[in-house]
């Protein structure tokens, strides 16, 4: 589908007068595998290792990390995953598809990734719930942080939500832990 005039200006019409998010499924690194195998301690470690070094050092750290790197792939894969979540929300949630270009901190080249602009078709009956679903989703494809507007009618605010490493789901805006039997 093409981008026109007319689909950016309804676009930014729903930025302005309802909630509107951005996520991706799209990863560098399966950091859940990585955490599994390290711990949560040592993992954050090697990933800010990555990040940071330069020479012999790095080329240590990144011989650890190739096993867990996702391919295109796995990202595509990821991304055809999130969209069928996505549209179980059909009539509730709209989304236009885009693709951008992101550098992973420590990396030599960019990624193509593709992300979804989701909005609010029609008003969910808990007004936490568009949030809820997205931050969750979020959690889900192991996100570092989604992306979500205040709708005020005068300018589009948005905000960076981290969404990785909770033991909790959102629901109604309450943290609700994943141990509780009410989810299972």
């Amino acid at each position: 589908m093409n981008t026109t005039a007319l689909s950016m200006s309804r676009l930014y019409d729903r930025m302005l007068n309802c909630p509107v998010a951005v996520i991706s499924g799209c990863r560098t690194y399966n950091d859940k595998a990585i955490i599994a195998d390290y711990g949560l301690k040592e993992a954050t470690k090697i990933l800010e290792l990555n990040a940071t070094i330069e020479g012999e050092k790095k080329e240590e750290v990144e011989a650890l990390l190739k096993p867990f790197m996702l391919t295109n792939t796995d990202n595509e894969k990821r991304t055809k995953w999130l969209r069928k979540k996505l549209d179980l929300y059909k009539g509730y949630i709209g989304y236009k598809i885009v693709k951008g270009y992101y550098r992973e901190a420590g990396m030599p080249q960019a990624n193509i990734e593709t992300s979804f602009i989701c909005f609010e078709l029609k008003p969910f009956h808990n007004k936490n719930q568009f949030k809820d679903i997205i931050v969750n989703l979020g959690r889900e494809f192991n996100q570092d942080s989604i992306i979500i507007n205040s709708p005020n009618k005068s300018n589009v605010v948005f905000t960076l939500i981290c969404t990785t490493h909770y033991p909790y789901l959102m629901l109604d805006g309450k943290k609700q832990d994943l141990e509780n039997p009410l989810l299972n």
